[in-house]
């Protein structure tokens, strides 16, 4: 549309409205950055908080990790 009106011998009208088009296109990006970045880091304060460092003693983590240097045994009945 601003280049339909350049051509149309509007310049100063092209110029200005390109401009505003331009402004409000980044205006909505760097709202979009803002609220990313926050979600981001969200997501990060949450994980630090609610995921442990180091598996709990007595977990389920520690039966299967010992069971997988041992020898498999099989059981038939019948």
């Amino acid at each position: 549309m601003a280049t339909r009106l350049a051509h149309a011998g509007h310049t100063g009208l092209g110029a200005a409205l390109h401009a505003a088009a331009s402004r409000a296109f980044f205006d909505g990006f760097h709202t979009g950055d803002y609220v990313a970045a926050g979600v981001a880091a969200a997501g990060a304060l949450m994980a630090l908080a609610l995921i442990p460092a180091h598996p709990t003693a007595g977990g389920e983590a520690d039966a299967q990790t010992s069971a997988i240097g041992s020898p498999a045994l099989a059981t038939v009945t019948g």
